[in-house]
């Protein structure tokens, strides 16, 4: 069984890094992989480093000319399944691979196409032999939205995270936090439509009114198609005073370092599929505090390994800061034992092994 993961740019990104790390553990996967792309990307040099085949089909010459060179690739190098990583890559090799053998597998990384790609939506849907939702949640909003028949060809697995990055050393971090006698907080994602940084802007406004010392650090770029999602936050930051305490880092390629150096991690979604993140900061084994969103129910256990506040409620959100900053001040010994038993449950759940056992068992159900 010959699988090749498609991409578009080898660039950076969550789809990117978990393939990225499905492909690093080529050597030992119970299955032949190798990995098909467009173009290149600012992860590439990682990429080929892994030392599977990559197979680069350039979108040149017009749609009609790629799709032909697409399928000349595909059917030369015996590959007997294609799992296409966006719904767009998908809709491509159901054109390009029309009358082969070829199983096309699908992820979706975020939610339903509009009522208005009705046709897209089901060339995709019909096309794909399996279907992968990230999440329980993101599956059952697909099925109710689309109400398709064959429901089974709908399933989950979960994202895969190599978390032993988190315990190795990282540069250009050691020293950022100084002052141990504040809580140190961060929130890491980029500044863009599905996360809520202004929201913890104001959040850290009422942390100030307080009188609690504290600093908030946000390790995430600002987005040129939305930089009006950065922006706002540090002009709310400058206009209360906080520009002192709210610390901007942009993009970081050393968040495994940083979070060692944290008291406390925050979130707040707006409309995610999943949580790597956050996921990360409790595998950290840092106190985690998300909003109520119903992904963060799913993968934090409906609050049982994190602390889950009312979305958009900036006092709820308060109080569970104050809590848990109380409890881990009361009882430091007793608070770490608490977050090293959350930390091996979420390792054990959401490792990138346990994503690799899952991917395989769909990959053999395509060929049955």
């Amino acid at each position: 069984m010959k699988t090749a993961l498609f991409l578009g740019a080898l660039n950076r990104g969550g789809a990117e890094t978990l393939v990225y790390d499905v492909l690093r553990r080529a050597s030992s996967l119970p299955f032949d992989v190798c990995c098909l792309y467009r173009k290149e990307g600012d992860f590439s040099d990682e990429f080929h480093g892994t030392g599977v085949p990559f197979i680069k089909v350039a979108r040149t010459g017009g749609i009609f000319r790629y799709l032909i060179e697409l399928r000349k690739a595909v059917l030369r190098n015996h590959i007997d399944i294609v799992h296409a990583q966006t719904p767009s890559n998908a809709l491509v090799c159901s054109f390009a691979l029309l009358f082969t053998k070829v199983s096309i597998v699908t992820t979706f990384h975020g939610f339903p196409f509009s009522d208005a790609s009705k046709l897209y939506r089901n060339l995709v849907y019909r096309r794909s032999r399996r279907i992968i939702c990230v999440s329980n949640y993101e599956k059952s909003v697909y099925e109710n939205k689309w109400k398709l028949p064959a429901p089974n060809k709908f399933c989950v697995l979960y994202n895969g995270i190599d978390f032993s990055k988190l315990d190795s050393p990282s540069s250009g971090s050691s020293g950022l936090v100084t002052d141990k006698s504040t809580l140190n907080m961060m929130m890491v994602g980029n500044f863009r439509s599905g996360r809520d940084h202004l929201f913890i802007c104001k959040v850290a406004d009422e942390l100030n009114k307080r009188s609690i010392p504290f600093n908030l650090y946000f390790a995430g770029r600002r987005e040129p198609s939305e930089p009006q999602r950065y922006d706002s936050c540090v002009e709310f930051c400058e206009n209360h005073g906080l520009s002192k305490n709210v610390h901007f880092l942009g993009g970081r390629d050393d968040v495994p370092s940083l979070l060692r150096q944290m008291d406390l991690f925050i979130y707040a979604s707006e409309h995610d599929t999943f949580g790597i993140a956050v996921l990360e900061a409790m595998a950290s084994a840092l106190p985690v505090i998300v909003n109520d969103w119903a992904v963060m129910k799913e993968i934090t256990g409906h609050g049982k390994y994190a602390s889950l506040y009312d979305t958009n409620n900036v006092e709820d959100c308060l109080s569970k800061i104050i809590t848990l900053n109380q409890k881990r001040a009361a009882d430091a010994d007793g608070f770490k034992e608490e977050r090293s038993r959350i930390s091996k449950a979420i390792r054990e759940k959401y490792s990138i092994e346990n994503h690799i056992r899952g991917l395989y068992d769909i990959y053999k159900s395509c060929l049955k």
